[in-house]
């Protein structure tokens, strides 16, 4: 059981890497959206 959400963990992290760099992204954009969630 474990094992396997180890096995998961690292599939995803893999797909990430996979996926490339995010292009069109702003960084404090997004900063800003999560400090808002934070506050709720």
């Amino acid at each position: 059981m474990e094992q396997d959400k180890i096995q998961l963990l690292k599939t995803k992290i893999q797909e990430g890497i996979d996926n490339g760099i995010a292009t069109n992204f702003d960084s404090q954009k997004h900063l800003e959206l999560l400090k808002a969630k934070m506050k709720k």
